[in-house]
C-alpha cells in the first residue's frame, strides 16, 4: 500500500526528466565537448577516484577545464578582463601549444573556482577536477553531517571491525570539556562511547570536528553569523542564503572556539617540549623570551635561536597579531632599548605606543589569554545516522 503523496512523489520523480528534457535548450558544441571530456575522466579512475587530483598536471582534466572555460562566456570575459586581453586573445592563449601561456588562463579560471567555491558551492564536474576545490567547496558550503562524513565513515568501519553496528535507535551525544579539548559520548553502551570517543579525539578528527562545528552551513542554506563576520566575501554570502539566528553568549563562544584551542595547543606543547607553560615566561622584545624563574631563562637562552623555530615563534606572531588589533601596531614596527621600553620604528608607531602607554607593554610581557569557552550541554549528537548540532 502506497500513500497518496508517495504515488505523488514516484509519478513526478519518473516523468520530471522526459518533461525537463523535452524543454532544455539543445547543448552547444562547447557544451557536448564538456560532457565527452567529463565522462572520459570519470572512467579513469586513478584520477577520478583520487584524493590528489590536480588538473595543471593531469591531460584530460587539464583538457576539460579549457572546455568548461571555452563553453561559459561569462567566464570567458571574467579571465580576458584579469588578464587585460580581448576575449578571443584570451582564447588563443588557452589554445596555445605553449603550456606556460596556456596555464595563465588555468591560473585565472582557477581564482574563479576558488571564489566560487568559497561563495556558492561547485558542480560536481568542478569538483571533479580538483580535490583541493572539492574540499573548499565543501567545507565552505557543507553542513556539519556533509563535514563528518569521512568520521562517520571511521567510526562505522571500527564499529565493523568489533562485529558492532552503530545504533540507529540512540541518541550518542558529544560534549566538549574545553579544559583539555576532549569530547566525550553518551547514549550508548559504555564500550560504544569509549570507541566512538577515542576516533573523535584522534588529532585528525578532533581538528575535523572543531572546524566542522565552526565552519559548517545550516541544513536549511543560511551561514552561522560568527563565519559571515569573518569571511571576505561577506557581501556575497549575504545576498545568498542569509544568517541564521543564535543567541549572543553562543555566537561569543563559537568565536572564541578556535583562540581558545591554540592557546591550549601552544601550552600543551611548550609543557611537553620544555617543561614550561605559556604563564612561566614573558617576551622583551627583539626576539629575546625569559623566564619568571631564572633556571627557565637559563634554559631558554642555552636554546639559541632553537626555541623560537620550537614555539617562541608562533607566541611571537601571536603577539604581533594582538598588537594590530588592539593598538593599531605591530611588532615589525617596535624595536626594544635595553631595558625593555618599546620604541616606535616610525613617528606613526611611536604615537600609537605613547597614546596606548603601559598597556602595550604589559601586553607585549603577557598576551592577554583567551577567555576558555564553556559549552554546559551536548554540542551535536548522532541521530538516525545523521549529525546534528544543537546550538545552545
Amino acid at each position: 500500500f502506497l500513500h497518496l503523496s508517495s504515488i505523488c512523489a514516484i509519478f513526478i520523480f519518473q516523468t520530471s526528466p522526459n518533461v525537463a528534457a523535452k524543454n532544455a535548450a539543445p547543448l552547444t558544441k562547447e557544451q557536448r565537448e564538456v560532457e565527452r571530456l567529463t565522462a572520459l575522466l570519470k572512467e579513469d579512475k586513478s584520477f577520478s577516484e583520487s584524493s590528489n587530483r590536480d588538473y595543471f598536471t593531469h591531460p584530460i582534466a587539464r583538457e576539460l577545464a579549457s572546455a568548461m572555460i571555452l563553453a561559459d562566456k561569462d567566464v570567458q570575459a571574467q579571465i580576458a578582463k584579469e588578464l587585460s586581453v580581448s576575449v578571443s586573445q584570451m582564447k588563443a592563449m588557452l589554445k596555445s601549444n605553449d603550456r606556460n601561456t596556456s596555464a595563465q588562463v588555468l591560473f585565472k579560471y582557477d581564482a574563479i573556482l576558488v571564489r566560487k567555491a568559497r561563495t556558492e558551492g561547485l558542480t560536481e564536474t568542478e569538483k571533479l577536477l580538483d580535490s583541493r576545490l572539492e574540499r573548499i567547496s565543501t567545507v565552505s558550503q557543507g553542513t556539519f553531517n556533509e563535514r563528518m562524513e569521512s568520521v562517520q565513515k571511521e567510526i562505522e568501519e571500527s564499529f565493523r571491525k568489533e562485529n558492532m553496528c552503530v545504533d540507529s535507535s540512540k541518541t550518542y551525544s558529544f560534549h566538549l570539556d574545553t579544559s583539555n579539548f576532549t569530547f566525550s559520548v553518551t547514549g550508548g553502551t559504555d564500550k560504544e562511547n569509549w570507541m566512538i570517543a577515542n576516533i573523535i579525539n584522534s588529532s585528525k578528527n578532533l581538528l575535523e570536528t572543531l572546524s566542522a562545528l565552526y565552519g559548517h552551513r545550516r541544513e536549511d542554506g543560511q551561514y552561522n553569523p560568527w563565519v559571515i563576520e569573518e569571511s571576505p566575501y561577506k557581501n556575497e554570502l549575504l545576498q545568498t542564503n542569509g544568517v541564521a539566528s543564535v543567541s549572543n553568549e553562543y555566537m561569543e563562544k563559537m568565536k572564541s572556539l578556535f583562540p581558545a584551542w591554540n592557546q591550549w595547543l601552544q601550552n600543551n606543547y611548550l609543557k611537553e617540549r620544555y617543561g614550561f607553560g605559556l604563564d612561566d615566561i614573558e617576551y622583551k622584545g627583539n626576539g629575546t623570551f625569559v623566564g619568571k624563574m631564572d633556571k627557565i631563562t637559563e634554559l631558554i637562552a642555552s636554546m639559541g635561536t632553537d626555541f623560537i623555530k620550537y614555539g617562541g615563534g608562533s607566541l611571537i606572531s601571536d603577539i604581533h597579531t594582538q598588537l594590530l588589533s588592539r593598538y593599531g601596531v605591530g611588532l615589525h614596527e617596535v624595536y626594544f632599548t635595553e631595558d625593555g621600553t618599546p620604541v616606535g620604528r616610525t613617528d606613526e608607531a611611536s604615537k600609537l605606543i605613547e597614546k596606548a602607554g603601559d598597556a602595550i607593554l604589559d601586553d607585549i610581557k603577557h598576551p592577554q589569554k583567551v577567555d576558555i569557552p564553556i559549552f554546559d550541554g551536548p554540542m551535536f549528537i548522532l541521530e538516525n545516522g545523521q549529525f546534528k548540532v544543537l546550538y545552545g
